[in-house]
């Protein structure tokens, strides 16, 4: 599977015109960049290309970069800005599960915040932040099908997607959020993979520097909120199927 990161950074896009917004913008409001359709800003790319699949034939266990015409990419987070609790391995009580984390890349810094919650409070479930993969994709649209295809990996045991969507003024928001949240639902429930949904959409949001802070906590709360249930919620499912494999063999 040929994979890319993109270097590209906020101002290599948007250049020194005001009013430009890319992905990775917290600031964004959900319109497209003008001048970049219009071909008047340049991008600068370097590509490093590389290969490596998983035995299964599927998604890679450790994603190397290349780059490609997007902010956003797909790929194996690395330790940033997380210190989880140290974990002993003798309090794991998950033997080989890992979780994926798939969040979007507008409003990144903001959503980011959530990733950071979940790693944190997973630790305190027994799971380390090596047992946890993190993928970026371009929007909330694109989670449910990278959940699925996650899924069907046969890899994780439980799979998170994290979104900020928002009104940008000209579209409405919601049918995305309501369409991406059932939509995980429905891949749960065909693959009985759990999936749990950090895809919120705020009333109202803006740019300023109260709805900053507010949703820069509210992430991190929602994380922890998520992590609690996914740690619970495997346990349980965990335990359902250890009793459906104890009934199969006695009969």
């Amino acid at each position: 599977m040929r994979l890319a990161r993109e270097r590209l950074g906020v101002a290599a896009l948007a250049g020194d015109r005001q009013g430009q917004q890319t992905r990775c913008d917290s600031g964004a409001d959900g319109h497209s960049p003008d001048e970049e359709r219009a071909g008047l800003v340049s991008a600068r790319t370097s590509a490093k290309p590389h290969h490596e699949r998983h035995r299964s034939g599927g998604f890679p266990t450790r994603l190397e970069s290349l780059s490609i015409q997007t902010p956003c990419f797909f790929h194996k987070q690395e330790s940033e800005h997380v210190q989880p609790t140290a974990i002993d391995s003798k309090s794991k009580n998950h033997p080989n599960e890992r979780v994926a984390f798939i969040q979007t890349c507008w409003h990144k810094d903001i959503v980011d915040q959530s990733r950071k919650g979940f790693i944190a409070e997973m630790a305190n479930h027994g799971y380390a932040e090596s047992d946890i993969d993190i993928f970026e994709v371009g929007g909330a649209f694109e989670i449910p099908l990278h959940a699925k295809l996650l899924a069907n990996t046969g890899r994780y045991a439980g799979i998170v997607g994290a979104a900020l969507v928002v009104d940008g003024g000209i579209y409405r928001h919601e049918f995305v959020g309501q369409s991406v949240v059932s939509a995980l639902m429905q891949v749960q429930l065909e693959t009985e993979v759990p999936v749990f949904s950090v895809v919120l959409t705020p009333h109202h949001f803006h740019a300023g520097e109260e709805h900053q802070k507010f949703f820069f906590d509210h992430f991190s709360h929602k994380g922890e909120e998520a992590a609690k249930t996914c740690a619970d919620t495997l346990n349980k499912v965990r335990s359902l199927r250890r009793l459906d494999a104890q009934q199969k063999a006695a009969c």
